[in-house]
């Protein structure tokens, strides 16, 4: 008896959005979806054809004047600090590990009691399921029905959970690694004035 193993070889995707999703075949054709793309002549389109009608496409959204623009960004934007000799920003789970042993350290209510208080489901900081944003979020709307007898104390551990937050992920500055001006000029420009 003889196996035979396949293997299923997929396509690149360059760019999926707005409708339409660009993607390289592993023969090398480029395919808008899921059709070959090809010039006047009908020969197949060359990498940087396809790059400029993904810069056209996307220019199209981008180049709007918008009045309101959030950007979200990921820990690799906000760079912190020092690891060894490369620079990271601090995941959630470091925030969270970070923010239990301040509260510990200052005799807080711990996250367990702030998570209890708040009636989030999810009461063990050391669980993968917790989620500190889920659990800031659900503080912010159990304010008003904290007890009186808890409620200094649930304000003040909040207080510094937002405390701790800023300061772990404050950094200084450093024009050689991070370029946030241009991406901020980019999008101010989009606002009218």
């Amino acid at each position: 008896m003889v196996k035979v193993q396949t293997t299923e070889v997929l396509n690149t995707v360059y760019f999926n959005g707005f409708g339409n999703k660009y993607e390289k075949s592993p023969i090398g054709d480029f395919l808008l979806n899921g059709n070959v793309l090809l010039d006047e002549e009908n020969n197949t389109l060359e990498e940087t054809d396809v790059i400029t009608r993904i810069t056209n496409e996307t220019g199209k959204f981008v180049n709007h004047e918008y009045t309101q623009i959030v950007f979200l960004a990921g820990a690799g934007s906000s760079i912190t600090g020092l690891d060894g000799k490369k620079r990271v920003g601090r995941s959630m789970k470091e925030l969270t590990k970070l923010i239990g042993s301040t509260l510990k350290g200052k005799g807080m209510l711990s996250l367990k009691q702030l998570a209890e208080l708040s009636k989030y489901e999810v009461t063990n900081p050391n669980s993968k399921e917790f989620n500190l944003e889920d659990l800031i979020s659900r503080m912010g709307r159990a304010e008003e029905y904290i007890p009186e007898d808890k409620k200094a104390d649930f304000d003040s551990a909040h207080l510094k959970i937002y405390e701790t937050i800023q300061l772990a992920t404050a950094y200084d500055y450093d024009k050689n690694l991070l370029s946030h001006d241009r991406i901020i000029k980019m999008l101010s420009d989009r606002v009218p004035r």
